[in-house]
């Protein structure tokens, strides 16, 4: 019978990585982004008997696994090994148990183990083990750095979080991260006037901005909202009606929603709203920060008056307001990484133009961190820069890709093309952008990946 193990020193104590993995939403969080699990059944609780259920990928077919928990040990006296197993009821292999070791080393320090024994089927060995290897280098690399941020982050108490958009990429890692981090999140469905969301959320209606006060009121009112609803400027062509729509979304419907929570009985103490580095315009070879001024064109003033919606608060509002200035956000899941990824596996794919321009680029993980900050850390407010700490090129960003998936990347997309396709939009995307991340470091923020390279790596399971 195959043993799979593998082992990493993690920062904290043995009992805060059983609560980590405790979380009902651990299993999302753990999951590579290249992997695409979905969770059918969550977790209800980590204890003997309880059940999980998923839906993985073998191949190209989606399988249904059932996992149940046993050999559950949450506490004991100083030095006991916590853990639990996970022991497939159902799915693709004959047998599969997987063991979750947590062994004590100091009071701030513990060995993550992960063993996992499975009934190999031919040639099932030479396929899993590698599979197995990218996984949980994957997997400890986020443990370890998530309870990192759980004491760079930390709170007087958990707080409850209200996110628009939180099935979209960015919301989904950000749910993810605040759930293990140990707040509640709150997703805020989109709702017609008059529908109630599904339990669980709460509806806003963006055309009116109005809220369910009934279900901010079940969950005790919310400490935090985070905006990231809305359409993404990138997708599909960029003409007048997109830019009337956008304005819609993103201006007058942060507006009336700021609005509504300024009415609630307890507003929230902060509010966070997604906005775009685009307000920088094509700026060449100069560096970009938050006090820099904003560039010229439709799609600067549309993210400056993006911002001003965000951080100016209605009468009466007390509450600190950040706008961050996304930039590109890196993951195989989606964006613009997910869309291109698989020509580049093909060795298909290459720079923009001709490479030159600056790429505000940053990892998804990084993303959700600075977000994270902002809900915390009382010493921001206004505009933050969300990019990453070292600026890129795009055809050294591109030969990262290719690195990252061990092909060639050296086939350039012209700009007539991105025309074709995109229409005005494909001017804005070759635009040159060198911003730095400058309040971040000055609050001593520390990055999950220092540049590109790594963030790839990370992202596209490259551990070789």
């Amino acid at each position: 019978m195959p043993v799979f193990e593998h082992r990493s020193v993690v920062p904290a104590s043995a009992d805060d990585v059983f609560r980590y993995h405790a979380s009902p939403r651990a299993f999302q969080r753990l999951t590579p982004p290249w992997d695409h699990a979905e969770v059918i059944s969550p977790l209800q609780r980590l204890a003997d008997g309880e059940r999980a259920t998923f839906a993985v990928a073998v191949g190209p077919l989606r399988v249904r696994w059932v996992a149940r928990h046993e050999h559950v040990v949450d506490h004991g006296p100083p030095g006991t090994v916590l853990g639990f197993d996970d022991v497939m009821e159902q799915g693709p292999a004959s047998s599969w148990r997987h063991q979750h070791r947590f062994e004590p080393l100091t009071d701030a320090s513990c060995t993550l183990v992960d063993r996992i024994t499975w009934t190999a089927l031919p040639g099932g060995g030479l396929v899993v083990g590698p599979k197995l290897e990218r996984m949980f280098a994957y997997r400890h690399a986020i443990t370890s750095a998530d309870l990192q941020r759980a004491r760079d982050f930390k709170t007087d108490r958990p707080l409850t979080i209200g996110i628009t958009g939180a099935s979209g990429l960015i919301g989904t890692e950000l749910h993810s991260l605040l759930s293990v981090l140990g707040h509640t999140v709150v997703p805020m469905v989109r709702v017609a006037a008059g529908v109630r969301a599904p339990d669980g959320s709460i509806g806003w209606t963006p055309a009116t901005g109005t809220i369910d006060t009934a279900a901010v009121d079940a969950v005790g009112g919310l400490d935090a909202v985070v905006h990231l609803a809305g359409e993404n400027i990138a997708d599909g062509r960029f003409d007048t009606d997109k830019l009337s729509r956008l304005r819609r979304q993103r201006i007058d419907q942060t507006r009336l929603l700021w609005a509504a929570l300024q009415a609630l009985p307890r507003p929230p103490q902060v509010v966070v709203g997604a906005a775009a580095v685009g307000f920088y315009g094509e700026r060449g070879d100069e560096i970009l920060d938050e006090r820099s001024p904003r560039g010229t064109g439709l799609l600067s003033d549309f993210c400056a008056d993006w911002e001003d919606a965000i951080t100016t608060p209605p009468p009466g509002a007390s509450w600190r307001a950040v706008a961050v200035r996304i930039g590109i956000v890196l993951s195989p899941a989606g964006g613009a990484l997910g869309k291109v990824l698989p020509l580049f596996k093909l060795g298909l794919g290459g720079p923009l133009g001709d490479g030159h321009a600056w790429m505000p680029a940053i990892a998804v993980d990084d993303m959700a961190d600075i977000i994270v900050r902002a809900i915390v850390d009382a010493r921001l407010a206004g505009v933050v820069n969300a990019v990453g700490p070292t600026p890129v090129r795009n055809r050294d960003y591109t030969r990262a890709v290719g690195r990252a998936v061990h092909r060639p990347a050296f086939f350039p997309v012209p700009l007539m093309g991105l025309r074709l396709v995109l229409g005005d939009l494909a001017d804005h995307i070759l635009e040159s952008m060198r911003v730095r991340p400058a309040r971040l470091v000055s609050l001593g923020h520390r990055f999950r990946h220092d540049d590109v390279d790594h963030a790839l790596r990370h992202l596209l399971g490259d551990v070789g």
